[in-house]
């Protein structure tokens, strides 16, 4: 870290280069130039009052949320609350059913599994395939990185990774969500509210 004001210059020891926020792809590594993109508050989070251990990398608290569409404005769906595995993922109106909540319970690192509360399986990127436009499905639990996902803040929102494929939540236009190559547009981004 390097101080910059109030803010830090965060700094990679083995290539000199610092985080930047790229505008098209997100956050990458460049040669330092000092522009305000290239500057971060570092900030204390805190879950029910306690403050979360340094380093963890945990965004939100433990619990259940609705996951919605930055775009969109509609969440993510297990379609009419069923147990079906292997089931495509949909986008509908929030209308506060247990099927459009999703339990997340943070793995480390800034990963997180989601479970959906009407079925009880977890969002999943089938066989941990990196072809992109690959529909987002429910699976029971099956304990690998196809289950595990990463949550990258962007402003008031998320990009939803995989740990697996690396692919991100897409809403495709479509009733069916998705996994996408990461763009960061807004169709990608994604609020997680109680």
């Amino acid at each position: 870290l390097v101080p910059s004001g109030a803010s830090f210059i965060v700094k990679n020891k083995a290539s000199g280069l610092v985080l930047d926020f790229g505008w098209v792809l997100g956050i990458d590594l460049w040669a330092s130039n000092g522009a305000p993109n290239q500057t971060w508050a570092i900030n204390s989070v805190g879950t029910s009052g306690n403050p979360t251990p340094p380093g963890n990398g945990q965004q939100i608290s433990d619990g259940d949320y609705f996951i919605t569409n930055q775009y969109a404005g509609t969440v993510l769906d297990d379609p009419k609350g069923s147990l079906r595995s292997g089931l495509q993922i949909i986008q509908d109106p929030l209308a506060g059913k247990s099927s459009q909540k999703w339990r997340f319970t943070h793995q480390g690192s800034g990963f997180y599994t989601l479970q959906n509360l009407s079925s009880g399986q977890f969002l999943t990127s089938p066989n941990s395939s990196t072809t992109a436009g690959i529909p987002l499905v429910q699976q029971p639990p099956a304990n690998d990185d196809s289950q595990v996902w990463l949550l990258i803040p962007s402003n008031d929102s998320y990009l939803i990774q995989n740990k697996a494929s690396g692919l991100v939540i897409d809403f495709p236009w479509a009733s069916g969500i998705d996994l996408w190559s990461l763009t960061g547009s807004d169709n990608q981004l994604w609020t997680v509210t109680p």
